[in-house]
């Protein structure tokens, strides 16, 4: 979680806080707003990244995104060349947290291609 202490008086989502207080922003909930993201929680392969705040934003943002997004190219390219379908098999377990979403178990098969 982070802590982010107002600088002035401000209105968030009809809620008054005052200046000087300490907002906890939940990384949990980073992309969830329905107004922004509809059906949040379905995988959407051809959803616009626009505003996506996975890897934080500004001077907030994080030094090891790029690596980050390089590992998960080269995990899932070498997925799609080795499997000709990955589809869920069974249902998943979310990780409980109070600060990020996850999963516990995720159950996929594959067959290879």
């Amino acid at each position: 979680t982070f802590f982010r202490t107002t600088t002035r008086d401000v209105e968030l989502g009809g809620t008054p806080i005052p200046e000087g207080a300490k907002v906890l922003m939940l990384l949990g909930a980073a992309n969830r707003d329905p107004r922004k993201w509809p059906h949040a929680d379905r995988y959407d392969i051809d959803r616009s990244t626009a505003g996506h705040v996975g890897f934080g934003g500004g001077v907030h943002m994080c030094v090891g995104q790029l690596l980050a997004r390089l590992e998960g190219e080269a995990l899932l390219s070498a997925f799609a060349r080795a499997f000709s379908t990955i589809e869920p098999d069974g249902e998943p377990d979310p990780l409980f947290n109070n600060t990020l979403r996850g999963w516990v178990r995720l159950p996929v098969r594959v067959r290879a291609a």
